[in-house]
């Protein structure tokens, strides 16, 4: 069982406003890397898919968290940070279902065309020396 990250400190959130704050980033992703990815991990992601949910929910963070602080509303840091990371998780797994496989049907379909003569060419073949093997072992044994 993986233990949960310690309380953010205040003082930290704070400085994330600062996007030139190495050693604030530093520390958060420190702190917060390994619980997004544990959330990528546990959709399904693969390895480097779940890596680039991280950048994606870091950049995410980076460009909101000042909006977060001025919100009167706001819960607690680490819900809305995993709110992030699950709604883009689902987005990901919900652009991946429903993206369209092919971008040129008649080019796809002219291949599916070709796969399907080459079948059936082979299978006549097959079949053809299969029927000529038989006749003539009905004839050596006639």
């Amino acid at each position: 069982m993986h233990s949960s990250p310690p309380e953010t400190r205040g003082s930290l959130i704070l400085r994330l406003q600062d996007a030139d704050d190495v050693a604030a980033w530093d520390e958060f992703c420190r702190l917060y890397a390994p619980v997004v990815f544990r959330v990528a991990i546990g959709r399904g992601f693969q390895v480097a898919d779940a890596h680039d949910l991280v950048q994606e929910v870091m950049l995410s963070v980076a460009r909101s968290v000042e909006q977060w602080l001025e919100r009167t509303d706001r819960g607690s840091f680490r819900a809305w940070l995993l709110r992030i990371a699950h709604n883009q998780a689902f987005d990901r797994i919900n652009a991946r279902a429903t993206r369209a496989l092919g971008t040129d049907g008649s080019e796809a379909e002219r291949k599916l065309a070709e796969q399907r003569q080459s079948s059936m060419n082979t299978w006549l073949r097959f079949t053809t020396s299969r029927r000529a093997r038989i006749h003539s072992n009905l004839r050596f044994w006639s």
